[in-house]
Protein backbone atom coordinates (compact mmCIF):
# COMPACT_ATOMS: atom_id res chain seq x y z
CA UNK A 1 0.00 0.00 0.00
CA UNK A 2 1.37 3.42 -0.98
CA UNK A 3 -0.19 6.60 0.41
CA UNK A 4 -0.41 9.87 -1.43
CA UNK A 5 2.27 12.34 -0.31
CA UNK A 6 -0.43 14.95 0.25
CA UNK A 7 -1.93 12.71 2.93
CA UNK A 8 1.40 12.54 4.72
CA UNK A 9 1.69 16.33 4.49
CA UNK A 10 -1.77 16.62 6.06
CA UNK A 11 -0.81 14.23 8.87
CA UNK A 12 2.51 16.03 9.47
CA UNK A 13 0.97 19.50 9.68
CA UNK A 14 -1.87 18.44 11.95
CA UNK A 15 0.57 16.64 14.28
CA UNK A 16 2.88 19.66 14.33
CA UNK A 17 0.13 22.28 14.80
CA UNK A 18 -1.93 20.21 17.24
CA UNK A 19 -5.23 21.37 15.72
CA UNK A 20 -6.98 21.34 12.37
CA UNK A 21 -7.46 25.09 12.02
CA UNK A 22 -3.80 26.03 12.17
CA UNK A 23 -2.78 23.06 10.04
CA UNK A 24 -5.30 24.02 7.35
CA UNK A 25 -3.91 27.56 7.34
CA UNK A 26 -0.35 26.22 6.94
CA UNK A 27 -1.45 24.07 4.00
CA UNK A 28 -3.63 26.83 2.46
CA UNK A 29 -6.65 24.52 2.26
CA UNK A 30 -10.03 24.47 4.01
CA UNK A 31 -10.51 22.67 7.31
CA UNK A 32 -13.09 20.25 5.85
CA UNK A 33 -10.65 19.31 3.05
CA UNK A 34 -7.94 18.67 5.65
CA UNK A 35 -10.29 16.57 7.77
CA UNK A 36 -11.15 14.51 4.70
CA UNK A 37 -7.45 13.84 4.02
CA UNK A 38 -6.85 12.66 7.57
CA UNK A 39 -9.88 10.38 7.39
CA UNK A 40 -8.72 9.01 4.03
CA UNK A 41 -5.27 8.28 5.45
CA UNK A 42 -6.74 6.52 8.49
CA UNK A 43 -8.98 4.41 6.24
CA UNK A 44 -6.06 3.35 4.06
CA UNK A 45 -3.86 2.50 7.06
CA UNK A 46 -6.70 0.80 8.91
CA UNK A 47 -6.19 2.65 12.19
CA UNK A 48 -6.87 5.97 13.86
CA UNK A 49 -4.03 8.48 13.91
CA UNK A 50 -5.60 11.24 16.02
CA UNK A 51 -7.99 11.60 18.89
CA UNK A 52 -10.00 14.82 18.98
CA UNK A 53 -9.69 16.53 22.38
CA UNK A 54 -10.89 19.82 23.79
CA UNK A 55 -7.44 21.35 23.28
CA UNK A 56 -6.97 19.99 19.77
CA UNK A 57 -5.77 16.84 18.05
CA UNK A 58 -3.72 14.26 20.01
CA UNK A 59 -1.78 11.44 18.36
CA UNK A 60 -2.78 7.85 18.97
CA UNK A 61 -0.02 5.28 19.67
CA UNK A 62 -0.09 4.42 15.95
CA UNK A 63 0.14 8.09 15.06
CA UNK A 64 3.13 8.55 17.37
CA UNK A 65 4.84 5.60 15.69
CA UNK A 66 4.27 7.05 12.23
CA UNK A 67 5.18 10.65 13.04
CA UNK A 68 9.04 10.43 12.88
CA UNK A 69 8.84 8.93 9.41
CA UNK A 70 6.39 11.56 8.23
CA UNK A 71 8.61 14.30 9.68
CA UNK A 72 11.66 12.91 7.91
CA UNK A 73 9.84 12.59 4.58
CA UNK A 74 8.13 15.99 4.64
CA UNK A 75 11.13 17.95 5.90
CA UNK A 76 13.46 16.24 3.41
CA UNK A 77 11.12 17.17 0.57
CA UNK A 78 10.81 20.71 1.89
CA UNK A 79 14.59 21.01 2.04
CA UNK A 80 14.78 19.78 -1.55
CA UNK A 81 12.20 22.32 -2.66
CA UNK A 82 14.14 25.11 -0.95
CA UNK A 83 17.33 23.94 -2.67
CA UNK A 84 15.64 24.02 -6.06
CA UNK A 85 14.26 27.51 -5.39
CA UNK A 86 17.76 28.64 -4.41
CA UNK A 87 19.13 27.21 -7.66
CA UNK A 88 16.46 28.95 -9.71
CA UNK A 89 16.99 32.28 -7.96
CA UNK A 90 20.81 31.96 -8.38
CA UNK A 91 21.37 32.08 -4.64
CA UNK A 92 23.08 28.71 -4.94
CA UNK A 93 24.75 26.80 -7.76
CA UNK A 94 27.95 25.97 -9.57
CA UNK A 95 29.39 26.64 -13.03
CA UNK A 96 32.18 24.50 -14.48
CA UNK A 97 34.06 26.04 -17.38
CA UNK A 98 36.80 24.57 -19.56
CA UNK A 99 39.36 26.47 -21.62
CA UNK A 100 43.06 26.66 -22.32
CA UNK A 101 45.12 28.88 -20.03
CA UNK A 102 45.55 31.35 -22.87
CA UNK A 103 41.84 31.63 -23.64
CA UNK A 104 41.09 31.82 -19.94
CA UNK A 105 43.35 34.84 -19.65
CA UNK A 106 42.31 36.58 -22.87
CA UNK A 107 38.58 35.90 -22.98
CA UNK A 108 37.21 34.59 -19.70
CA UNK A 109 38.80 36.53 -16.85
CA UNK A 110 36.87 39.79 -17.45
CA UNK A 111 33.55 37.90 -17.66
CA UNK A 112 34.38 35.82 -14.60
CA UNK A 113 35.07 38.95 -12.57
CA UNK A 114 31.86 40.74 -13.56
CA UNK A 115 29.77 37.56 -13.21
CA UNK A 116 31.07 37.03 -9.68
CA UNK A 117 30.24 40.64 -8.82
CA UNK A 118 26.64 40.05 -9.93
CA UNK A 119 26.30 36.56 -8.40
CA UNK A 120 28.71 36.33 -5.45
CA UNK A 121 27.06 33.17 -4.04
CA UNK A 122 27.60 31.10 -7.17
CA UNK A 123 30.68 28.90 -7.29
CA UNK A 124 32.75 28.87 -10.48
CA UNK A 125 35.30 26.18 -11.32
CA UNK A 126 37.67 26.35 -14.28
CA UNK A 127 39.42 23.45 -15.94
CA UNK A 128 42.36 23.91 -18.33
CA UNK A 129 42.81 21.43 -21.15
CA UNK A 130 43.05 21.11 -24.92
CA UNK A 131 39.90 21.42 -27.01
CA UNK A 132 39.40 17.73 -27.76
CA UNK A 133 39.66 16.84 -24.07
CA UNK A 134 37.21 19.61 -23.19
CA UNK A 135 34.66 18.25 -25.65
CA UNK A 136 34.89 14.90 -23.89
CA UNK A 137 34.48 16.65 -20.54
CA UNK A 138 31.25 18.23 -21.80
CA UNK A 139 30.09 14.87 -23.13
CA UNK A 140 30.64 13.26 -19.71
CA UNK A 141 29.09 16.31 -17.94
CA UNK A 142 32.29 17.08 -16.07
CA UNK A 143 32.05 20.69 -17.26
CA UNK A 144 29.09 22.80 -18.41
CA UNK A 145 30.73 24.64 -21.27
CA UNK A 146 34.08 25.20 -22.95
CA UNK A 147 35.69 28.10 -24.76
CA UNK A 148 37.97 26.79 -27.50
CA UNK A 149 39.72 27.74 -30.70
CA UNK A 150 38.59 26.33 -33.99
CA UNK A 151 38.97 24.29 -36.10
CA UNK A 152 37.06 21.53 -34.33
CA UNK A 153 36.38 18.03 -35.69
CA UNK A 154 33.65 18.06 -38.40
CA UNK A 155 31.41 15.77 -36.32
CA UNK A 156 31.33 18.31 -33.49
CA UNK A 157 28.26 20.15 -34.77
CA UNK A 158 26.07 17.04 -34.50
CA UNK A 159 26.57 16.79 -30.74
CA UNK A 160 27.55 20.28 -29.63
CA UNK A 161 26.31 23.82 -29.99
CA UNK A 162 29.22 25.96 -31.22
CA UNK A 163 28.93 29.77 -31.13
CA UNK A 164 31.69 32.09 -32.32
CA UNK A 165 32.62 34.83 -29.86
CA UNK A 166 35.78 36.32 -31.37
CA UNK A 167 39.00 35.59 -33.18
CA UNK A 168 42.76 35.60 -32.63
CA UNK A 169 45.62 36.31 -34.99
CA UNK A 170 48.87 34.32 -34.99
CA UNK A 171 52.11 36.14 -35.83
CA UNK A 172 55.80 35.30 -35.98
CA UNK A 173 58.04 37.03 -33.46
CA UNK A 174 61.76 37.14 -32.75
CA UNK A 175 64.23 38.89 -30.44
CA UNK A 176 67.26 41.03 -31.27
CA UNK A 177 69.18 37.77 -31.76
CA UNK A 178 67.43 37.72 -35.14
CA UNK A 179 67.92 41.41 -35.90
CA UNK A 180 68.75 40.59 -39.52
CA UNK A 181 65.08 39.67 -40.01
CA UNK A 182 63.66 42.95 -38.71
CA UNK A 183 61.87 45.39 -41.00
CA UNK A 184 62.04 43.43 -44.24
CA UNK A 185 59.85 40.92 -45.98
CA UNK A 186 60.74 37.31 -45.36
CA UNK A 187 59.75 34.44 -47.65
CA UNK A 188 58.08 31.27 -46.44
CA UNK A 189 61.20 29.36 -47.44
CA UNK A 190 63.44 31.60 -45.31
CA UNK A 191 60.99 31.59 -42.43
CA UNK A 192 60.62 27.82 -42.26
CA UNK A 193 64.40 27.53 -42.30
CA UNK A 194 64.60 29.43 -39.00
CA UNK A 195 64.67 27.67 -35.59
CA UNK A 196 60.93 27.66 -34.93
CA UNK A 197 59.30 27.60 -31.48
CA UNK A 198 55.72 26.32 -31.41
CA UNK A 199 53.30 24.11 -29.54
CA UNK A 200 53.41 20.33 -29.80
CA UNK A 201 51.79 18.30 -32.57
CA UNK A 202 49.03 17.09 -30.26
CA UNK A 203 47.49 20.58 -30.01
CA UNK A 204 44.80 22.07 -32.22
CA UNK A 205 46.96 25.20 -32.64
CA UNK A 206 49.85 23.23 -34.08
CA UNK A 207 47.59 21.22 -36.37
CA UNK A 208 46.14 24.47 -37.69
CA UNK A 209 49.64 25.83 -38.33
CA UNK A 210 50.79 22.64 -40.08
CA UNK A 211 47.79 22.77 -42.41
CA UNK A 212 48.51 26.42 -43.20
CA UNK A 213 52.16 25.77 -44.07
CA UNK A 214 51.23 22.73 -46.16
CA UNK A 215 48.91 24.97 -48.18
CA UNK A 216 51.92 27.25 -48.84
CA UNK A 217 53.96 24.24 -49.95
CA UNK A 218 56.17 24.14 -46.84
CA UNK A 219 56.41 22.42 -43.48
CA UNK A 220 57.95 23.35 -40.15
CA UNK A 221 60.24 21.30 -37.92
CA UNK A 222 60.34 23.28 -34.67
CA UNK A 223 63.49 23.32 -32.59
CA UNK A 224 61.24 23.62 -29.53
CA UNK A 225 57.78 22.09 -29.16
CA UNK A 226 56.24 23.42 -25.96
CA UNK A 227 53.27 22.22 -23.97
CA UNK A 228 51.92 25.66 -23.11
CA UNK A 229 51.63 28.93 -25.03
CA UNK A 230 52.87 30.98 -22.06
CA UNK A 231 56.31 29.41 -22.49
CA UNK A 232 56.82 30.66 -26.04
CA UNK A 233 57.48 34.36 -25.33
CA UNK A 234 60.21 33.74 -22.68
CA UNK A 235 62.01 31.39 -25.05
CA UNK A 236 61.78 33.94 -27.89
CA UNK A 237 63.07 36.72 -25.61
CA UNK A 238 66.06 34.54 -24.74
CA UNK A 239 66.92 34.28 -28.44
CA UNK A 240 66.23 30.56 -28.75
CA UNK A 241 64.28 30.94 -31.98
CA UNK A 242 61.37 32.45 -33.91
CA UNK A 243 58.05 31.93 -32.16
CA UNK A 244 54.51 31.55 -33.45
CA UNK A 245 52.25 33.31 -30.99
CA UNK A 246 48.87 35.05 -30.76
CA UNK A 247 49.40 38.79 -31.30
CA UNK A 248 47.42 39.86 -28.22
CA UNK A 249 49.43 37.54 -26.03
CA UNK A 250 52.68 39.13 -27.23
CA UNK A 251 51.41 42.71 -26.89
CA UNK A 252 53.50 43.71 -23.84
CA UNK A 253 56.73 42.24 -25.19
CA UNK A 254 56.16 43.93 -28.56
CA UNK A 255 55.42 47.28 -26.92
CA UNK A 256 58.61 47.23 -24.87
CA UNK A 257 60.74 46.16 -27.84
CA UNK A 258 61.89 42.91 -26.28
CA UNK A 259 60.63 41.19 -29.42
CA UNK A 260 59.43 42.28 -32.87
CA UNK A 261 56.98 40.88 -35.40
CA UNK A 262 58.24 39.43 -38.66
CA UNK A 263 56.87 40.63 -41.99
CA UNK A 264 55.59 37.50 -43.73
CA UNK A 265 54.33 37.16 -47.34
CA UNK A 266 50.77 36.87 -46.02
CA UNK A 267 49.18 36.73 -42.59
CA UNK A 268 48.16 33.41 -41.10
CA UNK A 269 44.35 33.26 -41.29
CA UNK A 270 42.71 34.30 -37.99
CA UNK A 271 41.36 31.54 -35.77
CA UNK A 272 37.81 31.64 -34.49
CA UNK A 273 37.21 31.37 -30.74
CA UNK A 274 33.93 29.66 -29.86
CA UNK A 275 31.92 28.71 -26.82
CA UNK A 276 30.76 25.09 -26.88
CA UNK A 277 27.85 23.48 -25.01
CA UNK A 278 26.08 20.16 -25.29
CA UNK A 279 23.03 19.74 -27.51
CA UNK A 280 21.98 16.77 -25.38
CA UNK A 281 22.41 17.77 -21.72
CA UNK A 282 20.64 20.88 -20.45
CA UNK A 283 22.53 23.59 -18.59
CA UNK A 284 21.85 24.34 -14.95
CA UNK A 285 20.33 27.71 -14.12
CA UNK A 286 23.75 28.93 -12.92
CA UNK A 287 25.56 27.72 -16.05
CA UNK A 288 22.92 29.27 -18.31
CA UNK A 289 23.23 32.55 -16.39
CA UNK A 290 26.99 32.57 -16.96
CA UNK A 291 26.61 31.70 -20.64
CA UNK A 292 24.10 34.53 -21.12
CA UNK A 293 26.43 36.91 -19.29
CA UNK A 294 29.44 35.78 -21.32
CA UNK A 295 27.66 36.15 -24.65
CA UNK A 296 26.08 39.51 -23.85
Amino acid sequence: MRLDLELYKAFYHVARAGNLTHAAQDLHISQPALTKRIQQMEEQLGCRLFVRQSKGMALTPEGKELLPYAVNACETITAGELKVRALLSLEYGEVKIGASDLIMQQFLVPSLASFHANHPRLKVQTHAAQALYLLEDIRRERIDLAVVMQPLPPETEAEFSVRAIGQVQDIFVASTAFEHLRGRGISWAELTAQPIISLGKDTATRRFQDVFFAEQGFSISPILELSNTVLIIPCVEQGVGVGIIIRDFARDSLATGRIFALETPAPIPPRIVSVVTSKIASLSKAAQAFLDHFLS
